[in-house]
């Protein structure tokens, strides 16, 4: 008896606990990321590092991107970045890059780039309105849901060229969101702000401005971003965004850009919490 009631106590504890784990599973949900969702390296050049909590490592193809990771390019040196199958990233030399997560003040997941030094070219199909981008610098923030646009960053300013779509820029001051000061910047126009101007902003002293992108600026950016090593698994419209951008026979003008308006900022596009 006492063999047989063993037995059952046995099989009741084991019962017990695979209900508990079966639980568990489903009040959690699996982490297991789809290929839209993993950021990884697709190409390098020269020098490229990858910073983690245990340390350093040479960036490889195929290696993913975590959360908190910072990517540095030496001289000469250059890394191309899947975006999931949506997008394509490079970061050119001398460049610095903290990858982080955002929660916006909407429930938004967002992946933020945020780059001391550097330069960053971003080629984007449109996001889910679950998920979104950024890049940060000492005086701006962009933030998009699916365009094609360069950020650079050094001692003296920012800089940000859209080429096609739509972004938000939004004033930073010393990396931190600065008085809920923003502009709509469209294709074929950039935003410069130095330290200083974005001082003068704050204070009210002068405006954050968006002025016209020279051909030549436009044809140098194209030229780069044609370079970018392309992830065969990119989808359908992360691929067709890519050829329109680095296509020799895109019109500078018409297209979408003839049939914006300046005062519609695209709905889903969300301002970057206080940081």
């Amino acid at each position: 008896m006492n063999i047989h009631s063993n037995s059952r106590g046995y099989k009741m504890k084991t019962r017990t606990i695979m209900a508990l784990l079966l639980g568990a599973m489903m009040a959690f949900p699996t982490c297991k990321k789809t290929a839209q969702d993993v950021i990884s390296v697709q190409f390098t050049v020269g020098d490229v590092t990858i910073i983690t909590a245990s340390g350093e490592k040479a960036a490889r193809a195929g290696e993913p991107v975590s959360f908190d990771d910072i990517i540095v390019t030496g001289a000469s040196s250059f890394v191309d970045i899947n975006f999931g199958t949506r997008g394509v990233i490079r970061l050119v030399e001398n460049s610095l890059v903290k990858m982080t997560a955002l929660k916006t003040e909407t429930g938004t997941d967002q992946v933020q780039f945020a780059m001391d030094k550097g330069k960053i070219l971003v080629v984007m199909a449109k996001l889910s309105k679950e998920s979104g981008f950024s890049v940060k610098t000492r005086t701006t923030i962009a933030a998009i849901r699916g365009t094609s646009f360069m950020v650079v960053s050094d001692p003296k300013d920012s800089r940000i060229y859209v080429l096609k779509g739509k972004i938000l820029v939004q004033l930073a001051r010393e990396g931190k969101l600065a008085a809920g000061i923003e502009k709509m910047l469209e294709a074929d126009k950039k935003i410069v702000v130095s330290e200083d101007l974005a001082k003068e902003i704050i204070a009210g002293k002068k405006q954050l401005e968006v002025v016209p992108m020279t051909p030549k600026e436009s044809a140098d950016i194209k030229k780069e971003m044609k370079d970018i090593k392309v992830n065969e698994k990119l989808d359908q419209d992360a691929l067709k965004e890519f050829n329109e951008i680095t296509s020799d026979s895109e019109k500078k003008t018409g297209g979408t850009q003839g049939t914006m308006k300046r005062q519609d900022a695209p709905k889903d596009i969300q301002s970057i919490p206080s940081l």
